[in-house]
C-alpha cells in the first residue's frame, strides 16, 4: 500500500506531462485555446434568452483593408431589428 501511495504521485504527473507534450508537437500552436463558456447551448427563461458555448477557441477579431474577420463558432453579426407596433381597428 505504502509503495502504491508513493508511485500515485509520479504516475499522475505523467499523466498531466503526456497530453501537453502531445499538443505541442507537429507545428501546432494551442495557446489561444480557453475553455469557457456554459454547459448548455441555449437556455431561456422569462423574456431573455442566453445561448453558450463550451470548448471555443478564444477568437478575436480581425480587420484590415474594409474587411473583418470574427473567429469562432457565434461569429455572425448581429442584425438591427425594427418594431413596428399594429393598429388595432375595431369595425
Amino acid at each position: 500500500m505504502k509503495r502504491l501511495l508513493h508511485l500515485l504521485p509520479v504516475i499522475l504527473l505523467m499523466l498531466m506531462i503526456v497530453p501537453s507534450s502531445g499538443a505541442q508537437s507537429g507545428g501546432y500552436d494551442l495557446s489561444w485555446n480557453v475553455v469557457a463558456g456554459g454547459g448548455t447551448t441555449f437556455s431561456t427563461g422569462e423574456d431573455y434568452t442566453l445561448g453558450a458555448t463550451i470548448g471555443q477557441a478564444a477568437a478575436n477579431s480581425l480587420s484590415g483593408g474594409g474587411y473583418t474577420l470574427n473567429g469562432g463558432f457565434w461569429n455572425g453579426t448581429m442584425a438591427s431589428y425594427n418594431i413596428y407596433l399594429p393598429i388595432v381597428l375595431r369595425g
